[in-house]
């Protein structure tokens, strides 16, 4: 399960680069001395195509995503895919000049329709529900439901002076 999380955070910034930079470097083993190939939007496009369907099941893939609620807070897990998949539906007519409204709308609806997820609708202890999402217990509290892709720091086990820098 842990190589499919790893592939889905390749998946994730190769997303960025090719929505922030339209083309780029891409390569799925490095080597020294090597230099990668240059991908297109398109290219880029139906990589991540394939890669998110293969981590959300749908694919031919071995390596796929744990169920939502399957294990720990934080992990990643097939909404995850499903989501940035509808994100790239939705931006299609920028990638690949072909509009695909329809496969964002059905990926989206599967999170959305999901039993697992919802959003946090009630405060506790003062807080308000939106006050919750950024507390240290927000993986307890109830906000744990709202959150799909989580970035963990909690000062004991993941310290670091990065953050969010790769954001």
């Amino acid at each position: 399960k842990r190589r499919a999380e790893v592939r889905f955070i390749r998946a994730y910034n190769y997303y960025n680069v090719m929505d922030l930079f339209g083309n780029g470097p891409f390569s799925e083993e490095f080597e020294m001395g090597q230099t990668a190939p240059y991908y297109t939007r398109d290219q880029y496009f139906a990589f991540l195509e394939k890669e998110l369907k293969e981590l959300a099941g749908e694919g031919s893939g071995k390596e796929v995503l744990e169920d939502d609620g399957a294990s720990n807070y934080g992990r990643v897990k097939k909404s995850a895919a499903l989501l940035l998949l509808s994100r790239l539906y939705l931006n299609a007519e920028v990638y690949t000049g072909t509009a695909r409204w329809a496969e964002a709308k059905e990926y989206a609806s599967k999170v959305m329709n999901s039993s697992y997820y919802k959003l946090c609708t009630a405060g506790k202890g003062g807080y308000t529900a939106y006050q919750l999402l950024f507390l240290a217990d927000n993986n307890e509290n109830g906000a744990q439901y709202e959150a799909i892709f989580p970035i963990l720091h909690d000062g004991l086990t993941t310290k670091s002076y990065g953050g969010m820098h790769a954001l």
